[in-house]
């Protein structure tokens, strides 16, 4: 009986690849969800009843879900980001969990640093006032001396560190995890987090978010910026305090903020979206051609691999494989 493999991730059908090839010619049966966004845990618990794996986007994988698919094997995130997933029910179920690590950091990098720069140029202001036909020209300010905090410098925050450092910028960092022979090729500080915030003029997240743990920036931090920093979160959206980035920006304890990562996707209408000093974009920031073919032929990989028997490097729940080994000398 060949293998059913459920792709609910919204880009994986995008772009002609090998992606789907590799499935094909393995023998799977490919089912397409036909999602046009993510798909809720009752969407999710009417198709996986007899699928073998999941190539995911950010569709809600609860135990619920984990629940209902018996066959399930494994859960392969079109991605780098897991947060919809219940890994521990995964785990509990014998489900390998997997990601595509090293597929958007590039991307994500690139949008980061654009964001900067439109912060840093006013172009969410700019842009309005000459669709209008107006010419109010707004100044802004240059990047080339100016200090960057990277929070994360995991390979999203070294794609981003070098661009940076190519513009001229100063590069400080804070990471629990610290790559003391990057940072001393590039020319990169590692500072204390409250450190990094005071002394940043703008501030990139590229951390992971844990569920039930509050927000990284939090009104706190946001007390800790300079009230001429911006901060930029191309990572995820719990990991900011929106309300109290909205005081702050609204009384002008800081000058602007760029946000691909929310809360709530899509956010609500007014809040944060109404200011002027809010750069907007729509969690785009692995979506690109590239991107997405790298993310999508690394998901079937690892789907493949999981479906053969084999141990996947790119599993975010390695100790399923001990789970696995446990049970079955129980059961000799």
């Amino acid at each position: 009986m060949p293998h059913k493999v459920l792709i609910t991730s919204l880009s994986f059908f995008r772009y002609p690849g090998r992606h789907l090839e590799l499935l094909q010619e393995s023998g799977c049966e490919v089912i397409d969800s036909h999602a046009q966004r993510p798909l809720s845990q009752s969407e999710m618990i009417k198709l996986v009843a007899d699928v073998d794996a999941i190539i995911a986007g950010g569709d809600c994988l609860d135990a619920a879900v984990i629940a209902a698919a018996p066959r399930l094997k494994v859960i392969s995130r079109q991605g780098v980001g897991y947060d919809a997933v219940d890994v521990a029910a995964a785990t509990r179920a014998g489900v390998v969990v997997t990601t595509t690590p090293g597929a958007n950091h590039v991307t994500v990098a690139e949008l980061a640093l654009g964001l900067m720069i439109a912060l840093a140029r006013q172009l969410q202001r700019q842009m309005p006032i000459a669709k209008a036909g107006l010419w109010d020209r707004l100044p802004g300010i240059e990047l080339a001396g100016k200090t960057l905090g990277i929070v994360g410098l995991g390979r999203i925050g070294k794609a981003l560190a070098t661009r940076a450092k190519a513009m001229e910028i100063e590069v400080v960092a804070y990471d629990v995890l610290r790559d003391r022979l990057f940072a001393d090729q590039h020319s990169i500080r590692y500072l204390q987090f409250n450190d990094l915030l005071i002394r940043s003029d703008f501030v990139s997240l590229h951390a992971p978010a844990s569920p039930g743990t509050p927000p990284l920036i939090g009104e706190n931090e946001i007390r800790l910026m300079k009230p001429t920093a911006f901060l930029v979160n191309t990572a995820r959206g719990s990991l900011v305090d929106e309300n109290a980035l909205y005081l702050a920006l609204k009384e002008d304890r800081l000058a602007g903020a760029a946000l691909d990562c929310w809360q709530r996707e899509p956010p609500a209408p007014g809040g944060l979206l109404a200011l002027d000093k809010v750069l907007p974009t729509p969690h785009v920031g692995g979506m690109t051609h590239e991107a997405s073919v790298r993310g999508a032929i690394g998901a079937a990989e690892n789907t493949l691999q999981v479906l053969r028997g084999e141990r996947c490097s790119d599993a975010v729940n390695p100790d399923v494989y001990e789970l696995a080994s446990a049970r079955a000398r129980a059961a000799i």
